[in-house]
């Protein structure tokens, strides 16, 4: 077995290490599951016949309670079995509360051991760890027929609890209309752990711009629509909630002025009849664009892909006047929808070739000089500024074709970057564009180490790519395949403010060492989103983590990334304060910033090592179970 060592780093309000996870050679890390063994500990637990399930909205997850002793598993006996100590059990497998609560079962729900039970009466009192905490814990304790009949053995179920206020939609459905996509239901909302509908009374679409804000369907992209009454269907439970007021700029009801819980009167809300639904409608912002009648193709090996060319203004995307267009201005537009050069070059196409829209041009000679990232940084843009009968006739509408370059017409110079493998996807975020990070060397594109890769360093790759302004994210493991080529680079140190990886002070080409590097598995791939939160490169969106004064070095081999971790709220980074914070927690952090808990170890710490923000805490205690991806999850 190797060795593993051990360093802290000290930081500021929260302090964070990673440590490199070694282990015999060819063995995975071990899952945070339970796996089946013939060996267990006294007082281990599991859930045995287990299930999981979920309603569209919250999940559970139950089976029977067994408790080990002697080195093999025993059933518990329902009698004296409470909620209490149904907490405890839910707990033990990372389901506490408060995101959820734990119901006790009984009478062999979840089917019965052969084993007969030898624990009753724990006597928890529910913030136990663990049943040996319990008063009652005792092996073998059984007393008589009820609990050695056999059929009285003790589940639980760990269910999703919804938050005061949370909001969400039943009966929800989804469709398209006029190539929009859409996704509504009937407003429910959460009151001592249930959801509840709303009356319609009062009712503004303001008060549905914040609910499809409160479920991710955001504006600019998604406008809200209150529907037609009972279009989403009726709940059997009474409305809680009218006339909630809202501006619209909230992003829940109950940051709303009238959100009142049981504050309804009067029959009409009362009558079961008149409850709340909602859609959010698919928007466009002005100057979005878009490709109409889209199509691609391959001819020769070579991938084309174009459409007609709509712009979007008051929510509408119309077409483009042929008139004074040009390859430049094309170009801007196969850049914009992540086809840009060197990669790919634009060709215009007119007459038609990919049909007419029915709404009039409101577009022309947008006089692009084809270095820009999108048509309305051109210097002619000028939203309905069409002119004559030329434009008006539909015949002039004008498409554009992007066309992938072949790569050896393009030959790459050391230092160049692309993303390989690329996607690109739409989400309430904006458009995302991402792959895997190559940079060239000696006329050929090598992939990069992620070992030292940060979010600094994939900002600098989308600003090298085209993407300058976008939000970088690190993609998660091999989301985007690997490459055959060993990487070439690692550490590149950049600080965020860079246009090219080689500008950045630990970039140097083949300098990779260690087998983390070149076993090939650890290739970094990088996002680039256009948020709508986002305005420049120091922006950030709610819930994006970053490590600041961080560092990173080595101790006895061991590769160490550490900093002071800061999270984005209203697109500012806040300090997090260390009351509650745990190693699950850091191994999140760890996992956000690309750094996941199969490869890395995390450990919390105190300290001003890494200084501290001027800023305030605005986070504490936020109980992960340390195999999600994200804080905010």
């Amino acid at each position: 077995m190797m060795a593993e060592e051990v360093y802290l780093f000290s930081v500021g309000l929260f302090s964070l290490v990673l440590f490199v996870q070694c282990g015999i050679d060819g063995i995975e890390p071990t899952s945070w599951t339970t796996s089946s063994t013939s060996y267990c500990y006294d007082g281990e637990v599991r859930l045995e016949n287990s299930t999981y399930l979920y309603d569209g909205r919250r999940s559970s997850y139950g089976g029977r309670v067994e408790v080990c002793y002697s080195g093999a598993f025993y059933p518990v006996c329902d009698d004296g079995w409470t909620y209490n100590e149904a907490t405890v059990v839910c707990k033990y497998f990372g389901y506490g509360l408060p995101y959820y609560r734990a119901v006790a079962t009984g009478g062999g729900e979840f089917g019965l051991s052969d084993n007969a039970p030898i624990f009753q009466n724990l006597m928890c009192n529910g913030s136990e760890y663990t049943f040996s905490d319990c008063r009652g814990y005792a092996p073998n304790n059984i007393v008589g027929d009820y609990c050695s009949s056999g059929n009285h053995q003790a589940g639980v179920y760990c269910i999703e609890a919804c938050s005061y206020g949370e909001v969400y939609f039943e009966n929800a459905t989804y469709g398209y209309t006029n190539d929009k996509y859409w996704y509504g239901g009937r407003v429910a909302v959460c009151y001592n752990d249930t959801y509840y509908p709303v009356c319609d009374e009062g009712w503004t679409e303001q008060d549905s711009a914040v609910v499809c804000s409160n479920v991710y369907y955001r504006a600019p992209y998604y406008r809200a629509q209150t529907s037609l009454p009972g279009e989403f269907g009726l709940s059997y439970k009474t409305p809680i909630l009218q006339q909630p007021m809202c501006s619209g700029s909230e992003y829940s009801l109950k940051d709303c002025q009238g959100y009142d819980p049981n504050n309804i009167a009067g029959d009409y809300c009362l009558s079961g009849s008149n409850q709340v639904g909602v859609m959010c409608i698919e928007a466009c912002y002005d100057g979005q664009i878009r490709f109409g009648d889209s199509i691609s193709s391959y001819d020769n090996d070579t991938y084309s892909y174009g459409g007609r060319v709509e712009v979007c203004s008051g929510d509408v995307y119309h077409p483009v006047c042929d008139e004074g267009w040009t390859d430049n201005d094309a170009t801007v537009v196969c850049r914009y929808i992540g086809y840009g050069p060197p990669y790919y070059r634009a060709e215009t196409a007119v007459n038609g070739e990919f049909g007419f829209s029915n709404e009039a041009p409101i577009l022309q000679t947008p006089m692009c000089n084809g270095s820009e990232y999108q048509l309305g940084a051109c210097e002619g843009f000028d939203l309905n500024n069409v002119m004559g009968d030329y434009c008006l006739s539909e015949s002039h509408q004008v498409g554009v074709v992007c066309i992938e370059v072949p790569t050896s017409t393009t030959p790459c110079k050391d230092g160049d970057t692309r993303l390989e493998d690329a996607t690109y996807n739409y989400t309430d975020r904006g458009y995302m564009y991402g792959g895997r990070v190559e940079v060239c060397y000696n006329g050929d594109y090598y992939p990069v180490c992620d070992e030292g890769w940060t979010q600094r360093d994939a900002l600098v790759v989308c600003n090298n790519v085209g993407y300058y302004g976008y939000t970088a994210e690190l993609s998660f493991p091999r989301e985007f395949g690997q490459s055959d080529t060993g990487p070439i680079l690692q550490n590149p140190m950049c600080s965020g403010s860079e246009y090219y990886l080689c500008d950045c002070p630990g970039f140097a080409l083949n300098n990779v060492a260690g087998d983390y590097c070149l076993s090939g598995e650890h290739q970094v791939g990088v996002w680039c989103i256009e948020d709508s939160t986002a305005t420049g490169t120091t922006s950030c969106y709610d819930g994006s983590v970053r490590l600041e004064n961080s560092t990173y070095g080595y101790y006895n081999g061991t590769y160490l990334y550490g900093g002071r971790v800061e999270i984005c709220y209203n697109q500012t980074f806040y300090p997090v304060c260390d009351q509650g914070w745990t190693d699950n927690d850091a191994a999140v952090t760890c996992s956000n910033l690309g750094y996941y808990y199969y490869y890395y170890r995390s450990e919390a710490a105190n300290g001003q090592e890494y200084g501290l923000s001027d800023e305030t805490p605005i986070l504490q205690a936020p109980m992960c179970s340390g195999t999600e991806y994200y804080l905010s999850e």
